[in-house]
């Protein structure tokens, strides 16, 4: 993977600086599970009841995005998290 620019990989991290410690550490998990994670797995993997806020916090930070694959329930929807955050 090519490395980011600085100004880039600034202004990514000053995003996730800006969220609360518990969605730093839904986001952590989710970089682990690679660039497509599921809202239920990353539930159980934090242990996190409120995952559909934390992926909203990072969805309105421009960290994280739901897929094209629209369903009813937002914890079965599929996410991604950019390739920039993975690892952060």
């Amino acid at each position: 993977m090519t490395p980011l620019p600085a100004s880039v990989q600034s202004l990514l991290m000053a995003r996730v600086d800006r969220l609360t410690p518990a969605d730093k550490e839904v986001l952590r998990a989710a970089s682990v599970m690679g660039r497509r994670f599921g809202a239920d797995s990353l539930a159980r993997a934090t242990e996190m009841r409120d995952i559909g806020e934390r992926l909203s916090a990072m969805e309105a930070l421009d960290l994280i995005h739901p897929t094209a694959r629209q369903v009813t329930s937002c914890s079965s929807m599929p996410w991604f998290a950019t390739r920039s955050i993975r690892g952060f």
